[in-house]
């Protein structure tokens, strides 16, 4: 579990710069989505939008598996590269500062609020270490069974929306709006202070307030809560195994919408 724990948060360091880029470079959203981005299972990276420049558009991934930034262009083709492995972070991001500048794009603010969510993995010499193969891969999977799992959910209670991650929170995502002014957020978030573990996690607003979990019939799995904080879990650290976690994760986020879903019509 500390593998996968230090795992996302090394990987929440490096996706902060994917972050920066669409704040800095994508036109803003009120709800700040400009600055999201996914996790592509088939080619395995953290995947920015496209960001317009001189020279047409672009995006920016990180490969997790090679360490490695990558500025595609519109046909998907790679054409610049920023090896991270070994190399101080200051470096990191006045590589990737050059390719922007060469686009005609204003790099004088990019360094002005990046800010990496763990500094603790960074040591004196401004580097961040490699990551561990077999951390990495449960990751992989893990990222990709929620990406399943939340899509499975979307069909099942009849929404859309898009499956993203936030910079903030590095959490797998959704979010949903229904008559009544009722909102949903609902996904897969790394070990933080809601659980000690990664976790699905679903929770429900109305009016802009949060929605208690009160007096709710007990799920099948998973767990209600309304303390610091309003809506149901699934923490992985409750399952012998990650097959069986991502099995259940779908029936958990349908049975938790239906049930938030019918405590406030009853209200």
């Amino acid at each position: 579990m500390k593998q996968l724990i230090r795992t996302d948060q090394i990987l929440h360091n490096w996706e902060r710069i994917i972050g920066r880029i669409g704040k800095l470079y994508i036109p803003q959203q009120p709800d700040d989505s400009n600055s999201n981005f996914i996790w592509n299972e088939t080619t395995k990276v953290l995947q920015g939008r496209d960001f317009k420049t001189e020279n047409g558009l672009f995006k920016i991934v990180f490969s997790v598996y090679d360490a490695q930034f990558q500025f595609l262009n519109n046909q998907n083709a790679t054409v610049y590269k920023v090896e991270t492995d070994s190399r101080s972070t200051i470096a990191i991001i006045e590589d990737i500062k050059t390719f922007l500048k060469e686009q005609g794009l204003n790099v004088s603010n990019f360094d002005k609020e990046l800010k990496f969510r763990f500094p603790e993995h960074i040591d004196g010499n401004h580097t961040m270490p490699l990551l561990n193969k077999e951390a990495l891969k449960r990751w992989d999977l893990l990222r990709t069974g929620a990406n399943k799992a939340i899509s499975n959910t979307l069909n099942q209670i009849n929404k859309k929306s898009e499956i993203v991650l936030w910079p903030t929170n590095f959490d797998t995502g959704i979010y949903c709006e229904y008559d009544g002014n009722i909102e949903q957020y609902a996904g897969f978030a790394p070990a933080d202070e809601v659980s000690d573990s990664p976790y699905f996690y679903n929770s429900f607003y109305k009016n802009g307030k949060p929605v208690q979990p009160i007096n709710l019939e007990k799920l099948p799995e998973g767990i209600w809560k309304h303390d610091t904080w309003n809506g149901a879990i699934l923490p992985i650290s409750s399952f012998s195994s990650d097959t069986t976690f991502l099995a259940v994760a779908t029936p958990f986020l349908v049975k938790s919408t239906q049930q938030l879903l019918t405590s406030i019509k009853e209200k």
